[in-house]
């Protein structure tokens, strides 16, 4: 898309902007090529229509492996996984990232905790067991 024309424009101005115009216009075409219709994991065009949960669950696996079922392994690192998110994301990136897992992790093993039966008042249940 052309300037409009200024009285104070040089004539290399209206090359530069052709040259702009080119330029960004090649890097998108490249760009999208490479990608070839798919698109980063929550890369700024899509990251709008993923949610927090969907980002979790993706970042679960690749912190830890599954089981033969698809579920989630915590017993089970995925070293892999691990180090790309560390090569993509950076050191910082990936303690966020550790975190958000651990505490989702530390969440389902509270649900998971069987009740205090010790607490339980065996006078109010009739009797002592």
């Amino acid at each position: 898309m052309p300037m409009p024309q200024s009285p104070n424009r040089h004539p290399w101005d209206d090359a530069a902007d052709e040259v702009t115009t080119w330029l960004n216009d090649e890097s998108k075409y490249y760009a999208e090529a490479l990608l070839a219709g798919h698109s980063a994991p929550f890369g700024a065009e899509g990251s709008a229509s993923i949610s927090e949960r969907d980002k979790l669950e993706y970042y679960k696996r690749q912190v830890f492996n599954t089981n033969g079922l698809g579920a989630i392994n915590y017993d089970s690192p995925n070293e892999s996984g691990r180090e790309a998110l560390i090569k993509r994301l950076g050191i910082p990136g990936y303690t966020q990232v550790i975190a958000a897992v651990l505490a989702e992790k530390n969440k389902l093993i509270q649900i998971a905790a069987p009740p205090d039966y010790n607490s339980v008042d065996t006078e109010e249940m009739g009797g002592s067991y």
